[in-house]
């Protein structure tokens, strides 16, 4: 009768193990997910021909997008944690030699790459003050660790086609990079802002 029991026990630990158990059916509902909402995710942004169709191509070392009617710039990057080297100068003087704001001045070089993160395109300068000079991975990472990149600006990706990413970079392109307004001030020749109303 023992015997019989254990073949009984036996036969219903291996029907039990036969079928599926709430880890397998946990696993294949979030594959099931994942299939269907990485399409959904991927409709949710136009590609960049659909996107720039009435917009005015500024070809260059990026590629730029005028919007004539929002009045808004596009800049297309070609691919991701690719380095580059971003420049600020003066496009015009300003008339004023107490200032001393010149046309051509240039004021900050940084090496900059573009990042994603999730549905944000981030601008990254990574901190090449502190680098260390050696072949351990490890030693790398710890300086990478300690002295961490900096984030100039964060975008949201307006398309997408294939690894090229479309981002909306007005405000980008408005804002006082020079640092304009605090020289001005700096020199006691008043204080200003920036009027985005008159800003183009």
């Amino acid at each position: 009768m023992s015997t019989s029991t254990a073949s009984r026990r036996t036969a219903g630990r291996e029907s039990a193990s036969s079928g599926p158990t709430l880890a397998h059916l946990l696993t294949a509902a979030i594959v099931l997910l994942a299939s269907v909402s990485a399409p959904a995710a991927a409709q949710s942004v136009p590609s960049i021909e659909d996107h720039t169709q009435s917009m005015e191509r500024i070809e260059g070392f990026f590629d730029l997008y005028w919007d004539e009617g929002t009045g808004s710039l596009f800049w297309e990057f070609d691919g991701m944690n690719e380095e580059f080297i971003y420049q600020v100068s003066m496009g015009s003087g300003l008339g004023s030699n107490p200032v001393g704001i010149d046309r051509g001045q240039l004021r900050g070089t940084h090496v900059l790459e573009a990042r994603q993160v999730g549905p944000k395109i981030l601008l990254v300068e990574p901190n090449y003050r502190y680098i260390a000079d050696t072949d351990n991975p490890t030693e790398v990472q710890a300086v990478r660790d300690a002295f961490a990149p900096s984030v100039h600006w964060g975008f949201q990706m307006a398309a997408r086609t294939g690894e090229r990413v479309l981002v909306d970079a007005t405000d980008f392109f408005l804002r006082d990079a020079r640092g304009v307004i605090d020289q001005i001030a700096a020199r006691n020749q008043g204080n200003f802002s920036l009027d985005a109303s008159r800003s183009v």
